[in-house]
């Protein structure tokens, strides 16, 4: 499905008593409706696996602290450190949610937040990990729950099931209706979002379009979660 898509949907029912979902649609307010999607398939990349994505990390000597941000890659022109090892085929253009996992260079599964590993790894946020001196001498790969790519124009794809079509739409009209403060619009919020709710609830009932089983480790160690 396209962007466009989904602003038809909006327009021919959540949004067709709101300014936003006027039939004469202009380039005035197509940022407004990117974002709205954008925050929507940040929300459901939340709630569930849909995106899974591999970084590739490369210890250096003397360097503890990794953040995972673009600067950082072999492909990126930023005057930064380099050590996301990634090609101009499969660049680092994606937002970390979560880290799933981490491997070594033979497969071998490396400890996340665990104490009493001296070769394991530190993580804070999805967005950085520490690297003990003790094993900078291997690639490190992360496997990372991902977002969704970022969305620049009506007709960008997005790439969710199409079981999550109904659920994105009702989490777009609560948000919209939210954001006008007489009582009818309140209430439709809560309707929409109530709606939204019950649409992730039957996708994790059914396990309907979910990438995978989520791998779930002590992140409670460094307060994320």
């Amino acid at each position: 499905m396209k962007v466009q898509d989904i602003i038809d949907d909006l327009q021919a029912a959540e949004f067709s008593e709101l300014a936003i979902g006027d039939s004469a649609f202009t380039e005035t307010n197509t940022p407004r409706y990117l974002k709205l999607i954008q925050s929507a398939l940040t929300e459901l990349h939340v709630q569930f696996l849909i995106r899974q994505e591999e970084l590739v990390i490369q210890p250096l000597e003397g360097l503890v602290d990794y953040p995972l941000h673009s600067d950082h890659a072999d492909t990126s022109e930023a005057e930064a450190i380099k050590f996301i090892v990634d090609s101009i085929y499969q660049p680092f253009d994606w937002e970390p949610l979560q880290i799933l996992g981490a491997y070594d260079e033979i497969g071998n599964e490396i400890p996340i937040n665990a104490p009493n590993h001296i070769c394991g790894i530190y993580v804070s946020t999805p967005r950085s990990v520490m690297i003990p001196a003790t094993i900078t001498s291997r690639q490190i790969s992360l496997v990372c729950r991902a977002n969704h790519t970022v969305l620049t124009g009506l007709t960008d794809d997005i790439n969710i099931p199409t079981t999550m079509r109904n659920a994105l739409v009702w989490f777009i009209a609560s948000r919209i209706w939210g954001s006008r403060k007489d009582d009818q619009a309140s209430n439709k919020s809560v309707m929409y979002m109530q709606q939204y709710l019950s649409a992730c609830e039957l996708l994790r009932n059914t396990g309907t379009g979910i990438a995978g089983d989520v791998i779930e480790f002590n992140y409670k160690l460094d307060g994320w979660r």
